[in-house]
């Protein structure tokens, strides 16, 4: 029974040796095996050499399945092995050496066989200083080692992961009280070891385990089909939105995600995380955005939840996938800023101007309050451009939006209007402001003949009104426009304000 049981588990974590524990836990697997059939033949023989045989052939299962019972609670729990892993492996080795060629009183005493008040024949082992005070405390110690971290895991863990880490305590737990009640002699049968009878019952656990909670369902699944064929950021839950699984990527992404929080809830593990936590915990299977901050360093992602599904069909899961896509934003942005600048100077476009000027004015109507504009045009700029060159022209044009862009407000509208025409609105400014606004222009316009080597001047027009009420936007430009004709008419290089402002019944903008 307790062999069937065992090859049956042996083919099942063969069949999903792709899983994390399953190499371990089949190595644990072939260790109960040969201790389970040495255990049959010892009880088969009649004579002390030959049971004496089959206990040293079941010593080498018996030595190495705490070690690999250890790995596999580890393993998956998630927990990395230290380099002095293969430590472990010293005791039992130095057992094995001792159990077959090592002389009396090491391990064995004077080995003799007990008939009396049992049903055959038992060994009465008569250990040595070797079994009772190193080799057994030793098993039990890593025994308890794994009992303890599943221990753990129960308290912190939700859902199936949970339920997993319980019935994996529970079979590590009966084989050792097992060996507790055989080691005080408290065998029901005198020499009869209870341990491996206990192996049945852990057996039937683990099976539920793997057949009802699928140890090895959902995380490899989500590994083989997700996580190892992708570089982005991938986290695995269950049902129950507990933590499954990660991929480094996604570690390095979430610092909260680390081995010891797999199996916990995700509200507990994210909760630094809300914006993630809530995606995650009530997003569909679709793509969402999120934005993700380390230091100062801030990256967009797209979120992506797909099921994972089981071999029956059944949803075992999600996997959350992250897409990084700060480049396809960032360009996305930088398209829209292009939209709506003026490729030369980097400064509003005509288009981009009469939008903002419109919606400006809106709001000033709304308030009652007043507004300025300006126009002004860079003086003989074709000069520039006939004597210098249009590269140096385009020089100038750009040293001329930087000098004006530097002396306006951050809410100031100021776009290019024309060639080398510009418009500055001017939200709030009464008619004193705005002639002060454009001789602080113009002197600005005047110093970047150091800057480009080229002399430079603009004239300009300036239109205000104390309210908009019944004021269009293209009575503005009209009156700004006529005075900074008067303005080139008079001599260039000058300021010039509108005499008069119409007030119609109606203008749309």
């Amino acid at each position: 029974m307790s062999f069937a049981i065992l090859v049956a588990m042996l083919v099942l974590a063969w069949r999903s040796r792709r899983a994390p524990a399953a190499t371990p836990f089949a190595y644990a697997i072939a260790a109960l095996m040969v201790w389970t059939v040495g255990f049959a033949m010892e009880l088969a023989s009649t004579g002390v050499e030959a049971k004496l045989f089959w206990v040293n052939v079941q010593y080498v299962g018996i030595v190495a399945l705490p070690v690999f019972w250890l790995q596999v609670v580890v393993t998956h729990l998630g927990y990395s092995r230290p380099r002095w892993w293969t430590l472990l492996w010293v005791v039992p080795a130095l057992t094995l050496l001792f159990v077959w060629w090592a002389p009396g009183d090491v391990f064995y005493g004077d080995p003799s066989l007990i008939s009396r008040g049992v049903p055959v024949p038992m060994l009465d082992y008569d250990y040595g200083w070797w079994a009772l005070w190193v080799s057994t405390p030793y098993a039990l110690a890593l025994t308890i080692a794994a009992a303890t971290l599943l221990v753990l895991a129960v308290r912190r863990r939700c859902g199936t992961s949970r339920w997993q880490a319980a019935l994996l305590l529970a079979s590590t737990l009966v084989p050792l009280l097992a060996e507790l009640v055989y080691a005080l002699g408290w065998s029901p049968v005198q020499g009869y070891n209870l341990v491996v009878p206990a192996i049945v019952l852990s057996g039937v656990m683990m099976a539920v385990a793997l057949f009802r909670y699928h140890l090895f369902d959902v995380a490899p699944l989500a590994r083989e089909v997700v996580v190892e064929s992708m570089r982005d950021p991938v986290i695995v839950l269950d049902e129950r939105r507990c933590l499954v699984d990660f991929n480094a990527a996604a570690g390095a992404l979430l610092p909260a995600l680390r081995p010891e929080a797999i199996g916990g809830p995700l509200a507990v593990v994210l909760e630094g995380s809300p914006n993630v936590l809530d995606m995650l915990q009530h997003g569909s299977s679709s793509e969402r955005e999120v934005t993700l901050r380390s230091g100062d360093d801030a990256r967009q992602f797209s979120l992506e939840l797909s099921p994972v599904r089981a071999a029956r069909g059944h949803v075992a899961g999600t996997v959350a996938v992250f897409h990084d896509i700060t480049e396809r934003v960032e360009l996305f942005e930088r398209v829209k800023e292009l939209a709506r600048l003026d490729g030369l100077t980097n400064i509003f476009n005509r288009r981009h101007f009469f939008e903002l000027a419109a919606a400006e004015l809106q709001r000033a109507r709304r308030h009652d309050a007043s507004l300025s504009l300006i126009l002004f045009d860079l003086d003989h700029f074709k000069e520039i451009n006939d004597n210098h060159g249009h590269l140096r022209g385009d020089e100038v044009l750009r040293a001329v939006a930087r000098a004006c862009g530097d002396r306006l407000r951050s809410f100031d509208i100021f776009g290019r209007y024309g060639g080398e025409e510009f418009a500055v609105l001017l939200p709030d400014v009464d008619p004193d402001g705005a002639l002060a606004v454009a001789e602080r222009l113009r002197r600005g316009i005047a110093e970047v003949q150091r800057e480009v080597g080229v002399e430079v001047s603009a004239s300009f027009g300036v239109a205000s009104v104390l309210t908009t009420v019944g004021v269009g936007l293209d009575d503005l430009l009209a009156l700004a426009d006529e005075a900074l004709y008067r303005a080139k008419s008079r001599g260039r290089d000058r300021v010039e304000e509108a005499t008069c402002l119409p007030a119609p019944e109606q203008i749309d903008v």
